[in-house]
């Protein structure tokens, strides 16, 4: 399959920096839309699913964070670059559910790497390590926020206290195999009222 076949979606809430990338990818050769944020990215998929979502980390509205995390649940098949000028490096940062990542300010051909790299994975069907998605479940005996933990490995569960910020991918340790988790917390649901029914903004 050639280059010219791939659809990319680029979340960008700086407007120059994302005319510049849809420019340069047009050039190219691949099929580009852009969104500003988490939001418009997520309604630009119930028209088309992209074959590769680049994303930059900090935006309004629904952060690189949030917008990753979704579309590697709800997407499996679509692949991810995260990137940001606030990590150095070309490693995913710890928390960031991608399959690769671009540090901004280091050029195109940096990020063009990245954009492959992230093809190769889909073309060959890489498969990419899911987080457990658990919900809080309330005091440990020491008066910590902890939830039950499932280890996907030796299938047995164990109390885990909560560490970070909800839709941030964590990881541990099953404490019976010494297996490593991926992992992230939601919120509790809320009762039906108490906020705006946002599902018309998420595919």
């Amino acid at each position: 399959m050639s280059v010219w076949t791939l659809n990319l979606l680029i979340a960008e809430d700086d407007p120059c920096v994302r005319a510049s990338m849809d420019r340069v990818f047009r050039e190219i050769g691949y099929g580009v839309r852009t969104a500003e944020d988490g939001f418009s990215a997520l309604a630009a998929f119930r028209d088309q699913v992209p074959d590769i979502l680049i994303s930059d980390l900090k935006m309004p509205r629904m952060s690189g964070f949030e917008l990753l995390s979704v579309v590697s649940r709800r997407f499996p098949d679509v692949r991810c670059i995260a990137m940001s000028g606030e990590y150095s490096g070309s490693a995913v940062p710890r928390g960031v559910s991608a399959d690769a990542f671009y540090e901004k300010g280091t050029g195109m051909p940096a990020l063009l790497r990245a954009v492959e790299a992230a093809r190769e994975q889909r073309y060959a069907r890489i498969p990419r390590r899911r987080p457990i998605w658990i919900q809080r479940t309330g005091q440990n005996v020491l008066s910590e926020e902890s939830m039950m933990m499932a280890c996907p490995e030796c299938f047995r569960v164990f109390p885990q206290a909560i560490s970070g910020t909800a839709c941030t991918i964590l990881d541990t340790n099953c404490i019976f195999c010494g297996g490593v988790i991926l992992y992230a917390v939601v919120e509790p649901a809320a009762p039906a009222g108490a906020y705006p029914d946002l599902r018309a903004n998420v595919v």
